[in-house]
């Protein structure tokens, strides 16, 4: 057997370039600047070899006698022949995406720089061209396999028999290098093309600083207003890819575009000013009006507590808002091929994604409870941990095929109607497309430790500092629509989440040399509950 990974590229080269300039001038208690950069990047390698499951006619002259024999003994009209086509060339991807960026903006200050303000504008295109070489042509592969001999005994595509003047050139698939030059150019020649442009406009402008002072310090407050305007733009589109005549991918245009306008405001309020206790409040809230899915508000209240020095105890509650992203929006209908279980069988169906612009923002509700011990006994020794709360209401996603499946057959009405069954009942098609979930949960604790110690505290003819630094994540629940995901892992596994990952470094650094070790964890768990 063949697996596609075996077939991808270890290493990939690539050619960059980039620029970047920046010019700035000072008038009284104001700065203005202004900056440009320039980026582009390009690579063409292999990719892997096309492969699949072919139908050949049971008289299809490129088999032998004695399969056609035995195919006619028993009835058959087709034999389906397993093909991986690395004797004729891997599918090559090719890629360039050009970045170009400005921006003007002045930073100053009044009131003897007690309040600072900003304003700037912003202007961005991407051009991103994507390519596939050596891509089948899935009615030209259709014809080609379908030989036959004509009257002067000659294997000929079968519509050559009603069209002499088809480009078409019969294929064998039987046997490494048997295929004529004329039928893998005819099947394999055409290339898939896309070249998108993004662009993105944004303005800003800020003002910040101390309203008045209290018995523990300055209140601080920060106002503003920001806009962005973004749009994807397809430039040109191979008519192959337009017409999904590809077998295995096809580009597809995506044009859209949207903009929002946001007003913010935020405070700091210190409450207590203490040697046993520095207590400070803040808020933020914001308000965003999108063009696809009009307002919305977020906001976020949080209190640290730093006592004696050796502790930082740290809250927070926040409403967060994340609105769909251009290809979330506006990406046009994909459509692959897969397979999906069911009630203990195995179907092929054909999935269909892509975009949706009706998609609302996602509305996230977050609880965050931590502390940071820095004791004033052990210089250099910081420990931190944080506990998550983190529960999304219309989380925008594209689920698997299998996860529409599971879903419905676990009540979830909404991805029952995302399947086609046919008058067996048995899946054939199935959308993907990008939807608000109803339900995404997730909570767990973030931890890390860190020691940083130099060498002469240990002996005064040692130099240098050695740095020890720990990192772990422990996940119990990621549940999406009242599956638990957390300890499903593989590459294949939507959401897939270990329960537990860490990672340790130890650091020795001096003058003249630095030396790093580290270890990686990821724990084990199911491949799909």
């Amino acid at each position: 057997g063949v697996a596609t990974n075996d077939e991808y590229s270890l290493t990939n080269p690539y050619q960059r370039v980039n620029s970047y300039a920046r010019a700035s001038f000072e008038v009284g208690d104001a700065t203005f600047w202004a900056d440009g950069s320039y980026s582009r990047i390009w690579a063409k390698y292999p990719f892997y070899a096309e492969s699949g499951t072919y139908t050949l006619s049971a008289s299809n002259p490129y088999l032998s006698d004695t399969i056609r024999s035995q195919l006619a003994a028993a009835g058959e009209t087709s034999v389906k022949v397993g093909r991986v086509f690395e004797d004729y060339g891997y599918r090559t991807f090719g890629y360039y995406r050009q970045n170009v960026e400005g921006s003007v903006g002045v930073d100053g200050s009044f009131a003897d720089g007690k309040w600072r303000y900003s304003a700037y504008y912003s202007h961005g295109e991407n051009r991103n061209m994507q390519s596939y070489d050596n891509q089948i042509t899935g009615a030209n592969l259709t014809n080609a396999l379908d030989a036959v001999r004509d009257s002067s005994g000659n294997i000929v595509c079968r519509v050559a028999l009603t069209d002499p003047t088809t480009a078409c050139s019969p294929l064998n698939i039987l046997g490494t290098g048997t295929a004529s030059q004329a039928a893998i150019d005819y099947v394999f020649g055409n290339t898939a093309r896309v070249v998108y442009t993004t662009k993105m406009d944004s303005a800003g402008t800020s003002l910040r600083g101390d309203l008045f002072n209290t018995w523990a310090g300055p209140v601080s407050v920060a106002v503003g207003a920001e806009a962005r305007w973004e749009e994807q733009v397809t430039n040109s589109l191979d008519a192959t890819s337009a017409a999904k005549g590809f077998s295995r991918f096809n580009f597809s245009p995506l044009d859209g575009g949207f903009n929002v306008q946001e007003g913010f405001a935020e405070v700091a309020v210190p409450l207590l000013d203490q040697p046993f206790s520095k207590l400070d409040v803040n808020g933020a809230a914001r308000y965003s009006r999108y063009s696809t899915s009009g307002g919305i508000w977020s906001w976020k209240l949080g209190l640290t507590d730093r006592i004696f020095d050796n502790l930082l105890i740290r809250v927070s509650r926040s409403r967060d808002i994340r609105s769909g992203s251009l290809a979330e929006l506006y990406t046009t209908t994909t459509t692959s091929f897969t397979t999906v279980a069911e009630n203990g069988s195995t179907y092929s169906i054909t999935r269909y994604g892509g975009g949706n612009a009706n998609l609302k923002p996602e509305i996230g509700s977050t609880l965050t409870l931590g502390a940071v011990f820095t004791p004033t006994f052990l210089p250099g020794f910081n420990l931190s941990v944080d506990y998550y709360n983190i529960k999304l209401k219309d989380a925008i996603t594209s689920l698997g095929a299998q996860d529409v499946v599971s879903g419905c057959a676990n009540g979830n009405d909404n991805l029952c109607s995302q399947i086609v069954r046919d008058s067996a009942g048995a899946p054939t098609t199935i959308y993907t497309t990008y939807i608000n979930l109803a339900e995404y949960r997730t909570k767990g604790v973030d931890m890390e430790a860190s020691y940083s110690l130099p060498l002469n505290k240990v002996s005064s003819g040692l130099g240098g500092t050695m740095r020890f630094r720990g990192l772990a994540t422990y996940v119990p629940k990621v549940i999406i629509d009242g599956v638990n995901r957390a300890g499903d892992v593989g590459d294949n596994v939507s959401y897939g989440t270990p329960h537990w990952r860490a990672t340790g470094s130890v650091n020795y650094t001096n003058q003249a040399v630095s030396i790093d070790a580290r270890v990686r964890y990821v724990g084990g768990g199911q491949f799909n509950h």
